[in-house]
């Protein structure tokens, strides 16, 4: 059985753990691709597109992020 998690709306401080996470999940399922090059890119699209206009779920648990969901105007 899982452990329990809890969901709770992102805080500024989640910036990095949001990038090592995305950053860690990429790797994972696109193995032939260097992530560590496209950081930058995607910590600027995080800061400039996502964060402003998206409402943006923290999954937590035992006070570490296990997971986040972005949504925007066309619900992704």
């Amino acid at each position: 059985m899982s452990e329990a998690f809890e969901l709770r709306p992102y805080r500024e401080s989640d910036e990095d753990a949001s990038i090592t996470l995305w950053l860690e999940t990429w790797r994972q399922a696109y193995p032939s691709i260097n992530f560590d090059a496209r950081v930058d890119w995607w910590r600027n699209r995080w800061r400039t597109e996502l964060v402003p206009t998206a409402q943006i779920v923290v999954a937590e648990q035992d006070g570490a992020m296990v997971g986040f969901v972005t949504i925007d105007a066309s619900g992704y």
